[in-house]
């Protein structure tokens, strides 16, 4: 009896680990109720960021500069199949969970609340046989006239007249890939004068020059 028992039990254990192993994982945000201030130090960011925001007379640090509360963070991270990234200004995580994972968490004491991500499906960003003959494209008279037809729109003219060059001003450009800057002729000036101080890629696929060809998660 002892015998049929045991091998009993060892079946409902392996129907229940099986189980849980089949439950999908899904992306999701997790809200933390509040930060801890004395997480934070200038050093976490670069002197000019700090002096402009002097030079705007905006507060710093402001509420969404203070960082994720670490402890919150790892105990998530316990529960979670996968934590991914911190998100400062929403004072939340991106991680990977099952709906009982998703359960648990709810839970913690911390939390406000949990909100699924919907992936959004592939989407092609331009064609292969474009994106060769753009990343190679000639200054030719065509390219010269699309670039005056873009200053235009952008009212260089209104900004050249003021005195506004941008000089020494560093700029940030977020996108989903920047297929070909690396070659293009257009950023030559840029790549030779080392203007490009620094790339990152915030996903993790570490193609910051490759047009992504599918929606991030």
């Amino acid at each position: 009896m002892k015998t049929f028992t045991l091998f009993l039990s060892f079946i409902l254990l392996f129907q229940c680990n099986l189980f849980s192993a089949a439950e999908p994982t899904e992306t999701y945000l997790v809200f933390f109720a509040d930060k801890d201030p004395s997480d934070w130090k200038a050093t976490d960011f670069d002197k000019k960021a700090i002096q402009r925001r002097t030079d705007l007379g905006i507060a710093f640090p402001a509420w969404e500069d203070l960082p994720v509360n670490e402890h919150y963070t790892q105990e998530v991270a316990e529960v979670a199949e996968e934590l991914k990234h911190p998100l400062r200004w929403f004072n939340a995580v991106s991680v990977k969970a099952t709906p009982s994972q998703v359960y648990e968490i709810e839970k913690l004491p911390f939390v406000t609340k949990v909100q699924a991500l919907v992936e959004s499906p592939s989407a092609i960003a331009a064609w292969e046989n474009t994106l060769t003959t753009y990343r190679k494209a000639p200054d030719t008279t065509k390219n010269r006239k699309l670039l005056a037809l873009q200053r235009e729109q952008l009212g260089f003219k209104l900004m050249e007249a003021a005195g506004l060059s941008g000089k020494g001003t560093r700029i940030a450009v977020f996108d989903a890939g920047f297929t070909g800057a690396d070659e293009h002729i257009a950023f030559e000036h840029l790549r030779k004068n080392k203007q490009i101080k620094l790339t990152k890629d915030f996903v993790g696929r570490g193609k910051v020059y490759n047009c992504l060809l599918y929606t991030s998660p």
